[in-house]
């Protein structure tokens, strides 16, 4: 009895379909009610919450200085050398903690590129690095207005990124150098 009444209905959609001056097949029926049923589908699967991806998106937290000076130890001579000497190498201490010297070359709006002075470990220091052989400290506003170019302070800061550099002449020299510029993205003044 059901399928008697399933039959008709289908017959008589059929009928009215024709009847409307369209020229639908069964087929084109069955595909039609498809379609439906699939755009409904899409229909509810878009109306659910998206998910959001946000957490992934977001900077790192910046560390605040005490932070960073737990863990920091101070930047030796032979690992200062190694850095601007071989890319390669220094992109073994992203990720590190150092506490070091540095004479500010230059002032952007929101860092600052040194000449480092690494601890010798005789109670000297050696320097390292001009104009974009350097490292790269960003620093809050507050104290990057207060830095005066030529002019040596103490840092703090979280080594961040690596990039190797080629073709600055040394001033002192007239060598044409490659090396690396270290950038610290969580750095802070060490007074």
């Amino acid at each position: 009895m059901k399928k008697l009444i399933t039959l008709v209905l289908a017959i008589a959609m059929i009928l009215s379909l024709s009847a409307c001056g369209g020229q639908t097949t069964p087929t084109e029926v069955a595909i039609e009610a498809k379609t439906e049923a699939t755009t409904e589908a899409k229909t509810e699967a878009t109306t659910e919450e998206p998910v959001t991806t946000t957490e992934v998106e977001k900077e790192p937290l910046k560390l605040t200085k005490e932070d960073l000076l737990k863990e920091a130890e101070p930047l030796k001579t032979d690992v200062a050398e190694k850095m601007f000497d071989n890319p390669a190498f220094s992109t073994t201490q992203v990720g590190k903690v150092y506490t070091f010297e540095g004479k500010v070359y230059s002032i952007g709006l929101d860092y600052a590129d040194l000449e480092i002075f690494a601890d010798d470990g005789k109670g000297g220091s050696m320097g390292y690095g001009f104009e974009s052989l350097a490292f790269r400290v960003y620093l809050p506003v507050e104290e990057l207005v207060n830095l005066k170019v030529s002019i040596s302070y103490n840092f703090v800061g979280k080594i961040f990124s690596v990039s190797e550099t080629e073709g600055v002449k040394d001033p002192y020299s007239g060598m044409t150098m490659k090396g690396s510029l270290i950038e610290m993205q969580e750095a802070y003044l060490n007074k």
